[in-house]
Order: structure tokens, then C-alpha cells, then sequence
């Protein structure tokens, strides 16, 4: 009897290993599935994030192709673009001044209407050159909104 049990006990004991390994085999196997799930994941992510960087940058190259073509540089259109802003101001302050010709008072509505274009012409300009050719505030005053917090604590 004891030569049976030993028997098979040797016989258990080789197919213990080989149980063994086909348990870690598939732990592995469940383990890298996972991980080729995760990079699945993220190259979705990652591609939805690129195909949305495309569309944005088509938009500004689109942008960019309107204003090009929509501001000339040069020639007689460039020229008459020019003075679009001006003559508009021209006529709508012309037409204001003949609507108030009966009236020769100054009101504080016109005092205000007539501080905001000379603002705008001439003050737009100055603010331009303040902050070296740039529309931002922050490029001169990179941190203006923190002392602002600041300020208010």
C-alpha cells in the first residue's frame, strides 16, 4: 500500500508544477490583456485628442486664409479698406451734428458720445504702443489678475 500511495504521490507531485505554471500562465495572460485593453483606451484617447488638435489647427489656417484674403496689403483695395472705419465715423458723426444743427446746445450725451470716438481713434493707438504692438494685456502684465486677487484680500 505504501508503494502505491508513494507511487502516486510521485505522479501527483510531477503535475504539480505544470498546474502551477498554467496558473501563472493565465494570471499573465489575464494581466497583459489588461494592459493591451488600457493601451486600446489610450490610443482612443489619444487619437481623439489628435484629431481635435487637426480640426483646430484647420480652423485657425482657415481663419487665417479668410483674413488674408479679406485684408490686402497692397493696391487700390487695400487702400479703400483703409478708410472704411473713417469715412463710416465721418458720416455718422456728420449726420449727428446735422440732426443737432437746430439744437446748438451740448449735452452730456454728446459730450460722451464725442469723448468715446476721439477715445477710440487716438487712444486705441497709445494703448497698442504700450503694450509693443500686442492686443494683450497679459503680454505686458503677465501676472495683473493675481495682484488683483491680492489687492481685494
Amino acid at each position: 500500500m505504501l508503494a502505491i500511495l508513494t507511487a502516486l504521490g510521485g505522479l501527483l507531485g510531477s503535475f504539480l508544477p505544470e498546474v502551477i505554471k498554467y496558473f501563472k500562465t493565465r494570471q499573465d495572460n489575464a494581466h497583459e490583456l489588461k494592459i493591451m485593453e488600457m493601451q486600446i483606451e489610450s490610443s482612443k484617447v489619444l487619437g481623439a485628442q489628435k484629431l481635435a488638435e487637426v480640426n483646430v489647427q484647420a480652423d485657425v489656417a482657415s481663419e487665417q486664409a479668410v483674413y488674408t484674403f479679406a485684408n490686402p496689403k497692397e493696391g487700390w483695395v487695400a487702400g479703400l479698406n483703409a478708410t472704411v472705419r473713417p469715412v463710416v465715423t465721418y458720416l455718422l458723426l456728420g449726420g449727428y451734428l446735422y440732426s443737432k444743427w437746430p439744437h446748438v446746445w451740448w449735452t452730456e450725451t454728446d459730450v460722451a458720445l464725442f469723448a468715446g470716438v476721439i477715445a477710440f481713434w487716438f487712444g486705441s493707438r497709445t494703448v497698442k504702443h504700450f503694450l509693443n504692438g500686442s492686443t494683450k494685456m497679459s503680454s505686458i502684465l503677465p501676472n495683473w489678475q493675481d495682484a488683483a486677487k491680492k489687492e481685494r484680500k
